[in-house]
């Protein structure tokens, strides 16, 4: 009978110290999961970003706000028009750029802390059609036929002076030597939202857009895809602008997987 007393004292004793520390490791990740979410909750983040990447940012900044804290303001245009605002005294945390040539802009003025800026991901180049439309989706070189498809319409595309989408359809349609013949026939647009735009509402018949607009409109249809060299490639780049803990921390997170993931459900590749 002793025996059984003093085994059953040392099993309620082990039980109660298991489920102390079951206890004290369950408050520890909850702590830790706490202060993760409210790690970054009194801080703001600006983004400036490339108008391609409006869709996406809004999962991507949810994402970001749900897990760490921070409330991300988000501004977004054509990288022309951002990198021109940066110019005149805007102050964002991060620039998300679609052509390199405005970010090394923004260097060379000393506007960005992080020089060797990563890639976001990549896009490509289509032409796209109302829905309506009667063309077909068609294989092969864009020239042929292109100009008989517009009939005595316009093409829609971003402005090539500043619209990274309108430089890369420039190229495009220059590689197929129809740039010079469609320029007066050209609608450009302030961004490539814009751009699209233009398409849906049919007041142009065709438009080059990039794929991953074109894939989130029920609006117009892809009829075709240029051949990458037609065009310089399609990158996103992102810089930071800010010293602040939370644009550092913000701009890595940017190249993580959950990143990625999300990036490449939106169509972007990376």
């Amino acid at each position: 009978m002793k025996l059984k007393t003093v085994f059953l004292k040392f099993s309620i004793s082990n039980f109660l110290k298991f489920n102390c520390v079951f206890l004290l490791v369950l408050s520890l990740s909850s702590c830790r999961s706490e202060s993760k979410k409210e790690r970054f909750k009194s801080e703001k983040i600006v983004v400036f970003a490339a108008a391609s990447l409006q869709n996406v940012l809004g999962e991507l900044t949810a994402a970001y706000e749900e897990k760490f804290g921070a409330s991300i303001q988000v501004n977004c245009a054509s990288s022309g028009t951002l990198a021109r605002q940066i110019e005149q005294g805007a102050l964002p945390d991060i620039f998300l750029s679609a052509h390199n040539s405005w970010l090394s802009h923004l260097d060379s003025l000393g506007f960005v802390k992080k020089t060797s800026a990563d890639t976001l991901a990549k896009n490509t180049l289509v032409l796209v059609a109302p829905n309506q439309t009667k063309i077909v989706p068609f294989d092969g070189g864009i020239s042929s036929g292109l100009v008989s498809l517009l009939g005595k319409g316009r093409l829609s595309i971003g402005n090539p002076a500043y619209v990274p989408a309108g430089c890369y359809a420039k190229q495009a349609l220059s590689h197929a030597g129809l740039y010079s013949s469609l320029e007066k026939r050209l609608l450009v647009s302030k961004d490539v939202r814009a751009a699209l735009r233009n398409v849906e509402l049919e007041e142009t018949p065709l438009g080059i857009v990039y794929y991953t607009d074109a894939v989130q409109s029920k609006k117009v249809k892809t009829v075709a895809t240029f051949p990458e060299e037609s065009h310089e490639p399609i990158v996103y780049y992102q810089a930071r602008c800010s010293d602040k803990k939370v644009a550092k921390h913000f701009y890595i997170w940017l190249q993580s997987a959950t990143t990625k993931k999300i990036l490449q459900a939106h169509g972007f590749q990376i």
